[in-house]
Parts: structure tokens; sequence; C-alpha cells
């Protein structure tokens, strides 16, 4: 049987004041654990031997919690950022030169 994909799940219960949180996402990992050093009262995480290292499973705060959508890139955009990396790389080839 294939191993079942790492996915990141959050969860909220309607009518709870916190988001259940089961993660293999190292960077989100490392801001709850970060914010449990600080907050020790908003954040619970589940501490259990047989979990895999890189798996987090918890709880934060709804206040303490923020998403960020990001929205696609649209073609100017993309064409406009192509431009600004040409751009950059020729001053850094520039820049090499000089040295």
């Amino acid at each position: 049987m294939p191993r079942p994909k790492k996915e990141t799940h959050l969860f909220f219960e309607q009518g709870k004041d916190e988001i259940q949180i089961r993660s293999w996402d190292k960077d989100l990992n490392a801001a709850i654990r970060k914010l449990k050093e600080k907050h020790p009262d908003l954040v619970w995480i589940r501490a259990n031997d047989d979990d895999e290292p890189g798996f987090l499973w918890g709880a934060v705060k709804l206040e303490n919690f923020l998403f960020y959508p990001i929205p696609p890139r649209t073609e100017k955009s993309r064409r406009a950022q192509t431009e600004n990396g040409k751009r950059h790389a020729k001053n850094l080839k520039h820049q090499k030169n000089e040295e």
C-alpha cells in the first residue's frame, strides 16, 4: 500500500476559538513553535513519541493565526519580473568584472 501524501490540514470548529493544525510544513511548524516559546498559553502542541519527525499536531488561538492569500501572477507581472531579472543579471556581471 502506498504511503499517503504529506499534507497540511487546518480545522476550525464553529463556536471554538482555536484552529486545529496537522502539518508537515516545516516553515509553518517553525512559526508555531516560535509562537509557543513566546506565548505558551496561546498554543497547544500534542506531544506524542509515535509521531514521525517533522509532523506537528496542535492548536493556535484564533486571533493569533493569519492567512495571507497570494494571487496568481499575471502575464504582465511575469514579463516585468523577467525584465527586472535580466537588468539585475547585467548589473551583477558588471560588478563582478570590476572586482
